[in-house]
């Protein structure tokens, strides 16, 4: 199934969800007062000023037909790259990030599937390498680099 969209229709609703997102986090933070600003009063106005951008990108799409061309969203590759952060996050506690990562790399290449599966493995196995050493060894995150049974 493909679903084609304006870019400008995509573009301003992005941008309205991710103003909607900003905005709504920094309500859990004080926002204090223009002359004494709180920790939640910038996010507050960048998610604002985000959230109007995007309505005007939106509505003005609408009332030019939307510029641009379209967006094609192809339903497989998104389902396989929304079950691939579903089982990152659900993997990572119990494999470690090195083996997760190689899971998940294997998993979203199913969204392109004209790559060899040499390619793949090479791929991920470098991928995973570097994550681990930039995370777990660089710096120094509290993420088990292997699975945890291995050790106990």
């Amino acid at each position: 199934m493909i679903l084609a969209l304006k870019k400008d229709v995509v573009a301003g609703g992005l941008y309205m969800a991710i103003g909607a997102g900003f905005a709504s986090m920094s309500l859990e933070q004080p926002i204090g007062e223009t002359t004494r600003m709180g920790p939640g009063f910038f996010p507050l106005c960048v998610g604002l000023i985000l959230g109007v951008i995007g309505a005007w990108v939106f509505l003005t799409a609408f009332r030019t037909g939307g510029a641009g061309g379209t967006v094609e969203i192809r339903a497989r590759p998104a389902a396989v790259i929304l079950v691939a952060l579903v089982a990152f996050a659900l993997l990572l506690p119990r494999l470690g990030l090195v083996l997760t990562s190689i899971l998940v790399f294997v998993l979203s290449a199913a969204a392109a599937p004209q790559r060899s599966v040499l390619q793949v493995g090479l791929v991920a196995v470098v991928l995973a390498a570097v994550v681990g050493l930039v995370f777990v060894a660089g710096l120094r995150l509290p993420i088990p680099a292997l699975p945890p049974f291995l050790f106990s």
